[in-house]
């Protein structure tokens, strides 16, 4: 019996337990809301009113899933669709939210109903059927309490409601902070605004008061500094565009922060206003700083197909002689490892021959005043030493400076001018190929005269207008950033051009996961006058720098390109070891038959450049990213005889560091046969072009297998950074 007796209180507790649960997994699953639709709104679009109720429809996760890659109108995977069920209990509630945003926007005398359909096995299509009425007006607005204030027009103007609109309560809230932004900023910081409307009885207009209440005006009773140890204080009130004593302005106090975070002595800067016990008319401001280390050194070591292993060192002194100036003294050293690869990778795309995979070098030092007449300028200066390379283009050596000024126009925004001077020689064996192929310009005598040291020395103007959310691994916002440059006589400038670029790059957000990529770049180039090389009736063409030409292909272009060799391109051949005595162009056709890969590829850049890439980011865990991608471009001789862009997909996956994302990239090269000319190296050093170009094929010339074929038309880049 006691055995019996305690079964009892078993088995209820296991009733009440286990019911919920039982009649949890009988309650009827929630069917897939296939549809959502509006009818009969005029006044508002489908996506503002999608956007003020709960339930949500099943939907495409993003456009792009249209096209290129068509999986939504052919498919129903969930890698695809974005899956959502009808919320029954909510159905009522979004009429009930319709009907709020259509009176609160002045439609008060709207209805809103619902039909429900089906759209096939547990699939449900909802459509709202909205009968909107006519609006309520503003029949009159007045503003009342503005008439003893400086500057009364402009406090209520762009008031965002006006007499013959609806009678938007929205708006009306807007422009009440408008209006009290506005009077805070003159020192009103008590100012209330307040509304006041009627609307008779079956009218449909309405008249609006709105009372301004501005209260006393305040000042600034003092400023204080706290947080400087090894800093001067003085410092940071230099920065400081209000004083004690004027009229209190919350903009003024939001600038005075920014500025102060972008002093390099400083780690960190808030502000805070406070009004002074039993006084209306006093603010007292506070700023605290908290100090950065003011001497630090880094070194950092990277490794890259382009570059091959780096090493790099830092010094920086954050207030230099006091004034906060930062000094930056920098060195690096590249190309490391890269002669004895050869090639090989992850040095891949250093260059084809022994004087591109030599070490590059630069020695640099920067000094940045962070006041310059005022607190939003900078005036910026440096000089460098360096030893550049650019793969299969050119090896130069140069000596120069530059002298600038930046102004943060808004924190969104920066401009920076400066005057660039350099003194730059190229070595000969790097540039022969791009002086004979691009102008014609094939004795060794004339291209030793073009690579001699000669000035460089533009005015360059930059603009950055930066929107994003991160500046490593942006997921929302966007960039834009012009840039103009002009080089000319007046200048010191041996080579004379205008050259304009343009880079925009947006990102959004799909989902918590997947992250949408869009960049886009373009640039034109213009030669102004004429070089001399070896006496006065001897003129090149008008010559373009080569660092000042456009190149496309590599880890941060088209990927499906090796580095640079997008666009215009020329072969190079030797005659002694390729081709004994047959003649060079049986020599040429030959190779582009049967060995079109013993051909080295040189590009010749070009004057005008557009490039795109479309990128769909999707975040496996906290430090690993899978990336699919289509880049798109090319690069031009003339701007105006404009060819098809080449297109390139590919994949790639990056991992999360401290230094930045650390990507694997792999593309795909889409691009058939084309003609190129050809350039042969001659036993005497000299350099000749023939005058026939060939069919090259690189992927195809030997009638390959299709794997074959496939793989060699992969190309594999590895960097640090996102590619844009």
């Amino acid at each position: 019996m006691i055995a019996e007796r305690s079964r009892g209180p078993l088995v209820a507790l296991f009733i009440l337990v286990s019911a919920p649960a039982a009649l949890l997994a009988q309650a009827p699953v929630e069917p897939e809301l296939a549809g959502l639709s509006f009818e009969g709104n005029e006044a508002f679009s489908d996506k503002e009113l999608a956007a003020a109720i709960v339930n949500k429809a099943t939907s495409c996760k993003t456009f792009l899933f249209y096209a290129p890659i068509p999986l939504c109108p052919l498919t129903d995977w969930g890698i695809a669709w974005n899956r959502r069920m009808l919320n029954t209990k909510e159905l009522p509630l979004d009429v009930l939210r319709l009907r709020v945003f259509y009176r609160q926007r002045g439609y008060r005398q709207v209805s809103v109903d619902t039909l429900v359909e089906a759209a096939g096995e547990e699939r449900l299509r909802v459509t709202f059927l909205i009968e909107e009425g006519a609006p309520t007006r503003v029949r009159s607005l007045a503003f009342e309490g503005l008439s003893g204030l400086q500057d009364s027009a402009a406090i209520r103007d762009g008031f965002p409601l006006e007499e013959g609109d609806p009678f938007d309560v929205l708006r009306l809230q807007r422009g009440k902070q408008q209006i009290e932004s506005r009077l805070l900023n003159m020192g009103y910081i008590n100012a209330a605004v307040l509304d006041e409307y009627f609307i008779p009885q079956a009218e449909l207009e309405a008249e609006l008061m709105v009372s301004v209440v501005p209260g006393e005006r305040a000042r600034i009773g003092s400023v204080a500094i706290e947080g400087t140890e090894k800093v001067d204080e003085g410092l940071a009130r230099q920065f400081l565009s209000f004083h004690a004593g004027e009229y209190y302005s919350e903009q003024k106090i939001r600038d005075s922060q920014i500025s102060l975070l972008d002093i390099a002595a400083f780690r960190f800067a808030s502000i805070a206003a406070e009004q002074r016990t039993g006084e209306d008319t006093l603010v007292d401001v506070t700023v605290t700083v908290t100090e950065a280390n003011l001497n630090a050194f880094r070194t950092g070591a990277g490794i890259s197909t382009t570059e091959c292993g780096v090493l790099e060192g830092n010094f920086a002194h954050r207030n230099f002689l006091g004034g906060g100036r930062l000094l930056t003294v920098n060195g690096r050293l590249g190309n490391i490892g890269a002669e004895g690869l050869n090639g090989s990778f992850p040095c891949s795309d250093v260059g084809d021959t022994k004087v591109f995979q030599q070490f590059t070098w630069r020695i640099g030092a920067q000094l940045d005043q962070p006041y310059f007449i005022s607190e939003r300028n900078r005036l910026l200066g440096e000089v460098f030493l360096e030893r550049e390379s650019v793969p299969n283009i050119f090896v130069s050596t140069s000596l120069g400076g530059a002298i600038g000024v930046s102004r943060r126009m808004n924190p969104r925004l920066l401009a920076t001018f400066s005057y660039r001077p350099a003194l730059t020689a190229f070595d000969e064996n790097s540039t022969d190929i791009y002086f004979c192929a691009s102008f014609g310009i094939c004795d060794p005598d004339d291209i030793a005269v073009l690579t001699e040291p000669r000035w460089l020395s533009p005015i360059v103007g930059t603009w950055v207008y930066d929107r994003t959310d991160s500046r490593l691994n942006p997921t929302r916002g966007y960039r834009v950033v012009p840039q103009a440059e002009f080089a000319a006589s007046f200048t010191g400038s041996e080579y004379r051009y205008a050259r304009f670029a343009l880079e925009l790059a947006a990102f959004q957000k799909l989902n918590p996961q997947l992250t949408f990529a869009f960049h886009l770049r373009g640039g034109i180039v213009e030669p102004s006058q004429s070089i001399s090389f070896g006496g006065e009736d001897r003129t090149s063409d008008e010559i373009v720098n080569p660092a000042k030409r456009f190149y496309g292909g590599g880890a941060n272009s088209l990927r499906g390109f090796r580095q640079n060799l997008l666009g215009p391109t020329v072969l190079v051949i030797d005659s002694v070891t390729q081709c004994g005595n047959t003649a060079l162009q049986a020599c040429a056709d030959a190779l582009a038959d049967t060995a079109a890969n013993e051909f080295l590829q040189r590009p010749k850049g070009g004057n005008g450049l557009i490039e795109g890439s479309i990128e769909l980011r999707y975040q496996l865990t906290r430090q690993w990213q899978l990336v699919g991608f289509v880049d798109w471009g090319d690069v031009y001789d003339d701007v105006t005889t404009l060819d098809g862009p080449s297109a390139t997909p590919g994949a790639g996956v990056r991992f999360s560091s401290p230094i930045g994302p650390i990507r694997l990239d792999l593309g795909y090269n889409t691009q058939g046969p084309r003609l190129r000319e050809v350039v042969a190296e001659l036993g005497d050093g000299s350099l000749a072009q023939l005058e026939d170009p060939v069919v090259y094929d690189p992927a195809g010339y030997d009638d390959p297998s299709v794997f074959k074929e496939f793989f060699r038309r992969l190309r594999v880049h590895f960097a640090i950074g996102q590619a844009f």
